[in-house]
């Protein structure tokens, strides 16, 4: 997720009402950098600390065993372990990122839970959407390509699903005292820049033409050097759509943890792997293609539990890295013993409530 399309960060649109409401109870950081323009490398770094070129990760290769993980080491101390995953292609156990996790989700049907894989789902919804896009380009079948698409969800597990998920997981917990530590993944920022059905086109127009449909569920693929102001305007304001509706289904999660008093010792930790571009320098579209700010600039929201003092400083302008993230948690749980992984820590901008919670 972009830190410039926030209106956190300044974005002209209201795309993070949810965000800007949790970072005035919070702390807000400015300047974070991704160590990475796409997901396994950002996220590798989040759980070990560690720059992409110390570690194993790429396109095809996963996470080793080398360093330790934040959930192996939480894990080890006597925390809950568990990690609920809608990118099952980069973020699924196969990829090294499940390693400490006792329980974790990363499938998209859960009564195919057994086929634990990421694999073995994503593949058959990777042939469904070929599908879908064969039938839709044939004017006679048409009919058959939205019955197949009713069957898929918007291609990706979605955000309201996740949050079941973890919500579930929570209430059936055996030892609900126990402390936890919880990786919540969402995917729903992601081309193709589609809602589900019933999602609100805050800033997007619904796709009306076949191009347009292009844009939003081919744009991985469409001929950039083709597109026009105005194409390229529809695919960003899409994109912005995807935004507000994961800010809604974030502030739905917060709320229900809040209703349950999950919050009164629990700290959030929000933010992302990268950001995208959208032609801001010529010819850089998508992520991954360049580490330009549109795609390695990402947000960072601390919050302390309720119960907590608020924050001495909430707002850190100072540039600061995703690797961070792990000695950050270690430093807010544990007050003694050498941090097991390395990188800064944000305490001093946390002030008073550092130390504040046991999740």
């Amino acid at each position: 997720m972009a830190a410039g399309h926030l209106s956190l960060h300044g974005y002209d649109r209201p795309t993070s009402i949810t965000l800007d409401g949790l970072a005035r109870r919070g702390v807000r950081f400015d300047r974070v950098q991704a160590t990475s323009s796409w997901t396994l490398p950002s996220h590798a770094s989040f759980f070990t600390g560690r720059w992409p070129h110390e570690l194993s990760v790429g396109w095809l290769t996963p996470l080793d065993a080398t360093y330790p993980t934040l959930a192996e080491y939480l894990g080890s101390r006597g925390y809950a372990t568990a990690g609920f995953v809608a990118n099952t292609f980069y973020c699924g156990a196969d990829t090294g990122l499940g390693r400490g996790f006792a329980v974790y989700r990363d499938y998209i049907f859960p009564e195919l839970s057994a086929l634990k894989p990421a694999a073995l789902v994503d593949r058959p919804v990777e042939g469904l959407r070929a599908l879908h896009h064969f039938l839709r380009e044939r004017a006679s079948l048409v009919f058959l390509a939205d019955l197949i698409r009713k069957f898929d969800a918007g291609f990706r597990k979605p955000a309201a699903l996740v949050n079941n998920e973890i919500l579930g997981w929570l209430s059936s917990r055996r030892q609900p005292e126990r402390p936890f530590f919880a990786f919540v993944n969402y995917y729903d920022v992601h081309y193709p820049y589609s809602l589900l059905e019933g999602g609100i086109h805050r800033f997007a127009v619904r796709p009306r033409t076949d191009r347009e449909i292009d844009l939003i569920e081919k744009w991985k693929t469409v001929d950039k050097s083709t597109l026009s102001e105005q194409e390229t305007a529809f695919a960003r304001d899409s994109y912005d759509d995807c935004i507000a509706h994961l800010d809604e289904q974030l502030g739905l999660l917060v709320d229900e943890l809040e209703r349950r008093g999950v919050l009164d010792s629990t700290w959030l930790i929000i933010t992302s792997d990268h950001g995208e571009s959208f032609g801001e320098q010529p010819g850089v579209f998508l992520h991954g293609t360049s580490l330009y700010q549109p795609q390695v600039h990402v947000p960072l929201v601390i919050i302390p539990p309720l119960r907590s003092p608020r924050p001495s400083r909430p707002v850190v302008s100072q540039t600061v890295s995703v690797r961070d993230l792990p000695a950050t948690v270690v430093d807010l749980l544990e007050s003694r013993g050498r941090r097991p992984v390395p990188g800064r820590i944000a305490r001093p901008a946390l002030g008073q409530c550092a130390r504040g919670g046991q999740h």
